[in-house]
């Protein structure tokens, strides 16, 4: 168990009064510093395994382990996310009239670092980014790719244990997803962390240490 970054026991996630099950007692243990990635169509039930795991999210029933803490036991969810996990999206999410350096410093703000070490991390983590050269420019002002590398600096900012990314090179191009992937796998070496990528996209699987298949809310090896 020591070893395990994060482990659920049949989760279950209902919708709409029970009508629309999304998961159907997926069950799942990651190793620390492991790379999984989950494959499956939209709507197969990964982005919600994914909520689920980063604590945006409560299952109808079942158990998510974090790091060893049982998130049900767990009052304050964004606490949790705030300092165990960091998301990367499809969509970066970046606010659009602050900074780079900004942006990558808002979850720092959050947990009260102070402005000196939040500006040292953030120009650090951009500069991992290749993006030094764009720490001052405002968000609106980035390329698709810069503002993704920009929301993978603003993930690491917390040096969260985990990271989650749902579909993260799905809006931009091949050799942009390439560059980005190879931003995440670089931060995740450097930090030591558990890295879970859901896609339906096989490029991206090809770098994992294990892959899985979610089909119809339900998780399972994939095919060989």
């Amino acid at each position: 168990m020591n070893d395990l970054a994060i482990r659920t026991v049949d989760l279950v996630r209902e919708y709409e009064g029970g009508t629309v099950r999304a998961l159907k007692g997926v069950s799942l243990e990651v190793r620390r510093g492991e790379h999984l990635c989950v494959m499956g169509p939209s709507g197969s039930g990964k982005s919600s395994l994914m909520y689920l795991i980063g604590a945006l999210d409560r299952p109808t029933s079942g158990e998510v382990w974090l790091n060893g803490r049982n998130l049900e036991r767990e009052p304050d969810l964004d606490a949790v996310r705030a300092t165990e996990v960091g998301f990367v999206f499809q969509l970066h999410n970046l606010l659009p009239t602050l900074t780079s350096l900004e942006n990558v410093e808002i979850p720092m703000m959050a947990l009260g670092v102070p402005r000196a070490e939040r500006r040292r991390r953030a120009e650090e983590l951009l500069d991992r980014m290749g993006l030094s050269h764009r720490r001052d420019a405002i968000a609106t002002k980035l390329s698709g790719g810069e503002r993704q590398r920009v929301s993978i600096a603003r993930a690491l900012a917390n040096r969260p244990a985990v990271i989650l990314a749902d579909e993260p090179t799905g809006d931009v191009d091949s050799k942009t997803g390439g560059q980005i992937m190879e931003c995440i796998q670089a931060a995740r070496a450097a930090a030591g962390a558990t890295l879970v990528v859901v896609t339906h996209n096989p490029e991206l699987s090809k770098s994992a240490d294990r892959v899985m298949m979610m089909r119809d809310g339900l998780l399972g090896p994939a095919s060989p």
